[in-house]
């Protein structure tokens, strides 16, 4: 990574701060990370480490080939913030690791990050593919560990496997906190539901959880088909089928998607029959037999060589959340909200009362919450 008009080298002389290099290589949040650590880890080593990474498509598994996983992102973004925040203060007040719940641990960006604040913290990642990613991550907190510490002692096991499966070896452990990164709109509204009562039964009293959702956005259809449903009172108004028209040109040596056209977004419930030739999500089963065909529609050359040009329509379930979906979903399983926010790509925080549609259509934005779970808690969830 070439670093423009600071180098590494300058933070470890001291000449400028880690917060002056976060910004100025645009990963601003890296900006006062010194706050989520523990005392005898350098934050400009770990910085090192962070900047070292970029964002990977997560890599289906052969049975899943069909389906959409998207991107694992480096980023402390600010629920992972507050995570890492909540560990190191637990971990600086009594020396013990706290035991934490990585859902959808992608490569183990965050697995790593949550290590080094002071956790000790079990992944959980569907694809074995990318789960292979997280050994690599975990070779990062070596130099962070204590005298005597192992890396099997801060990440006992990674585990692979569905959230849903609950006779996962996941949740057989009593954990003080979870991560929840970029999962739960990949399930359906009743998954969410089943999945959130689940991890609130595996949580201890006082433990913390914080996740991050997309949120209908950049899209004139999607934000209307949202706001409509919503307005409709529907429970999960961000479940809807996308129908869109993809244009691919076929070059002799490679594929290129050169058009991809929304053509309408409407809303969709439980239980709902999934038309033919349907692009699936993650929370749909695959088959082989339902893979939409390529319509042939001319060839031609241009400065690339020749090519064959092929039209494809295309149909994708998403579950989109807003702040109000996402917080009955964690407070109607037991949990107390402790904050909850949109989130767009600065990273810059903006309360619910500040969103609008018009901002929802014209930007990108996740919604990023924070719940403990509460003192003398029942164990089991309360979802009714």
């Amino acid at each position: 990574m070439i670093l423009n008009h600071f180098s590494f080298a300058a933070v470890v002389s001291g000449f400028i701060s880690v917060s002056t290099l976060a910004m100025a290589v645009g990963r601003p949040d890296l900006e006062g990370v010194e706050s989520c650590l523990p005392t005898h880890i350098s934050s400009k080593d770990f910085v090192e480490e962070a900047l070292g990474e970029a964002p990977t498509i997560v890599v289906p598994d052969e049975d899943k080939e069909d389906c959409d996983f998207g991107f694992t992102f480096p980023y402390i973004v600010p629920p992972l913030r507050w995570i890492m925040e909540e560990i190191n203060s637990r971990y600086e007040d009594n020396g013990e690791r706290p035991l934490v719940f990585d859902a959808g641990a992608g490569a183990g960006y965050a697995t790593w990050k949550m290590i080094a604040a002071g956790g000790q913290v079990i992944p959980l990642e569907l694809n074995k593919k990318t789960a292979k990613s997280i050994m690599a991550s975990l070779k990062k907190v070596r130099q962070f560990l204590q005298e005597g510490e192992k890396i099997t002692d801060t990440c006992p096991c990674v585990l692979t496997g569905s959230v849903m499966n609950f006779n996962s070896p996941a949740y057989t452990y009593n954990y003080d906190g979870a991560y929840v990164g970029n999962l739960l709109h990949f399930l359906t509204p009743d998954q969410s539901v089943k999945f959130v009562s689940k991890l609130y039964s595996v949580v201890k009293p006082g433990g913390f959880v914080a996740a991050i959702v997309n949120t209908p956005s950049f899209s004139d259809s999607v934000v209307d088909t949202w706001r409509q449903a919503y307005d409709q009172g529907k429970d999960f108004p961000g479940y809807m089928m996308h129908n869109s028209q993809i244009l691919r040109r076929a070059y002799d040596s490679f594929q290129q998607n050169v058009g991809v056209r929304l053509e309408e977004a409407r809303s969709f419930e439980e239980g709902d029959l999934l038309p033919g030739r349907v692009h699936k999500g993650s929370f749909a089963e695959p088959s082989s037999d339902d893979k939409p065909n390529w319509l042939f529609v001319r060839e031609d050359v241009d400065n690339r060589g020749r090519f064959k040009e092929f039209l494809r329509y295309e149909h994708r379930t998403t579950h989109f959340m807003d702040s109000s979906t996402l917080r009955k979903l964690f407070e109607n399983a037991g949990f107390i909200t402790h904050h909850i926010y949109y989130m767009d790509t600065f990273p810059r925080c903006l309360s619910p009362e500040e969103i609008t549609d018009e901002m929802l259509k014209n930007g990108q934005f996740n919604v990023g919450i924070e719940v403990y779970k509460p003192e003398n808690a029942p164990k089991e969830g309360i979802f009714t």
